[in-house]
């Protein structure tokens, strides 16, 4: 992607079921293939083009405790627009403008991903445990059975299409099926904030001609009753 003059600013949403990686390639590629070009990209708690509607204070059950939505419209978009297309003054966009969820907290960052992440690894563990603590075993194994006639769905419940909503829901009717794996951490003892690309590592063997591994980070979302 070469020849960008034009100032670009890339949007994209945290629960994009049909494209997450594809606004984070365009801008890593920008700035590759671009020195000097104005370049930045946004990110919000958002499905695939949840930006450009509603409120943004919500997505199924899980809430944000703000109008993401409509603050991105009205204090990022518009403010891009009117400095670019009309001429207007407006504060620069920083190079990163993302969503923290969590916290619920909107953050600026002078790249991407920040400059101050230091990459941590997850490893499995026996017992289907999760941990940054290297496994001391050094050769071990699981395995599973997968039947393509009876794939693992999205949801658990009937649907035709993919819902804005599926990222979000709760996944542990997929976690009680014999042909998925689950691996879990202890409960955290103290804050993680997680930033930047995920990117996994397997060591699989198969005994099928070919074989497809769909793997989620997921945050366990503790719902306390009083």
């Amino acid at each position: 992607m070469t020849g960008v003059h034009a100032a670009i600013m890339g949007v994209g949403g945290w629960f994009d079921a049909e494209d997450l990686s594809g606004p984070f390639k365009t801008f890593r590629a920008i700035d590759e293939f671009n020195p000097g070009a104005v370049n930045s990209i946004v990110v919000g708690p958002w499905s695939h083009g949840g930006w450009t509607r509603g409120d943004g204070d919500r997505l199924g059950d899980v809430t944000f405790d703000q109008k993401t939505g409509a603050f991105f419209r009205a204090q990022i978009l518009f403010p891009f627009f009117e400095h670019y297309l009309k001429g207007h003054n407006a504060d620069p966009l920083p190079n990163a403008y993302v969503f923290e969820t969590g916290t619920n907290t909107w953050r600026k960052y002078d790249a991407w991903p920040p400059k101050n992440a230091s990459p941590k690894t997850l490893y499995f563990h026996a017992g289907g445990k999760l941990s940054f603590d290297s496994p001391v075993e050094r050769i071990a194994s699981d395995e599973y059975i997968s039947d393509p006639a009876h794939p693992v769905p999205y949801v658990n419940y009937p649907a035709i299409s993919v819902l804005q909503r599926s990222m979000t829901d709760d996944q542990r009717f997929a976690s009680e099926r014999p042909d998925v794996l689950t691996y879990e951490t202890d409960p955290l003892t103290e804050n993680v904030t997680i930033v930047g690309p995920v990117r996994p590592m397997l060591k699989v063997a198969s005994t099928g001609t070919d074989s497809d591994f769909v793997m989620q980070l997921i945050d366990v979302y503790q719902c306390l009753s009083r």
